[in-house]
């Protein structure tokens, strides 16, 4: 990608057009203008190329933290679930299917090589689809969908699925919807609902596996390699493997099995 300069913004000057890789670190010292490159993104005085959207989230060593959970059940995520599946079909498809038809034979000759190979349709867009991902982004950083937690989860749902968002049927939305509410539409701040939400899911296709073998139904499944590509490692598993990699507490992460 490339970072252009367009107008000076505090200690940042005019420079020469620099090519940067999509993942950056940035470091400097206090004062060295960190925070006002970040600005000057965000305020369009500095552009990167390919960036859809200039919104900069700030933590610092305060913010950067997970906040104290409330209890809540299994039930109360199967409650938003379809709450969110509601929402969806009341206030979203519609939209999506119009972003889709605007594709035309575009989409109908991608969508079977995404689905077959159970790839992100989303991440595989190309320049030829740019469209589709530019209505996309705006219809959900629209004021009214921004601070709506089932819209936000819709949004994160739909750049997982294999296929457009207006597709979606209501056991992949099941399957693709995770309960996560953000920090500044960033940082999980509750990991007991991914625990949760993770067990619930890895427990009833256990389930439905063993009703299949033992009396012959023919449940949807998913295999160990496809359940963990879709919903990642163990959480559990994965904060142990964290903590003990950093040595930050001397303590140990249980299975929710237990």
């Amino acid at each position: 990608m490339l970072l252009q300069f367009r107008k000076e913004h505090l200690s940042i000057k005019r420079f020469r057009d620099v090519n940067v890789p999509e993942f950056v670190v940035l470091t400097g010292e206090n004062g060295s203008g960190k925070s006002h490159l970040l600005q000057a993104l965000e305020q369009g005085h500095v552009q990167l190329q390919g960036l859809e959207t200039r919104r900069i989230v700030h933590f610092n060593n305060e913010t950067f933290r997970l906040e104290n959970e409330a209890s809540f059940s299994a039930q109360q995520i199967a409650n938003e679930q379809a709450q969110a599946w509601n929402f969806f079909q009341q206030n979203v498809r519609a939209v999506a299917q119009s972003w889709r038809n605007q594709l035309g034979a575009d989409y109908e000759t991608a969508r079977p090589v995404q689905t077959d190979e159970r790839h992100s349709f989303w991440a595989s867009l190309t320049s030829k689809f740019q469209g589709y991902r530019t209505q996309f982004v705006q219809f959900f950083e629209q004021p009214k969908l921004k601070g709506n937690a089932h819209a936000q989860y819709i949004a994160a749902l739909a750049k997982n699925l294999p296929y457009g968002l207006d597709e979606v049927t209501e056991r992949d939305f099941a399957q693709f919807y995770k309960p996560l509410p953000l920090k500044n539409n960033f940082l999980p701040n509750q990991l007991g609902r991914a625990f949760w939400d993770y067990y619930v899911k890895e427990n009833k296709n256990e389930f439905n596996i063993f009703q299949n073998e033992r009396n012959g139904t023919n449940h949807p499944v998913l295999g160990e390699k496809e359940f963990v590509q879709i919903h990642g490692p163990k959480p559990w598993d994965l904060g142990q493997w964290y903590s003990d990699k950093e040595s930050l507490l001397e303590y140990e992460t249980t299975s929710s099995r237990f």
